[in-house]
């Protein structure tokens, strides 16, 4: 179960950074 939710939280981690580098460079 742990590592699912770690998964889960670096997933996150990547999308929020995703979204942040987009909207910084348009």
């Amino acid at each position: 179960m742990r590592k699912k939710i770690k998964e889960y939280v670096d997933a996150c981690e990547v999308c929020q950074q995703n979204k942040y580098q987009t909207v910084v460079v348009n």
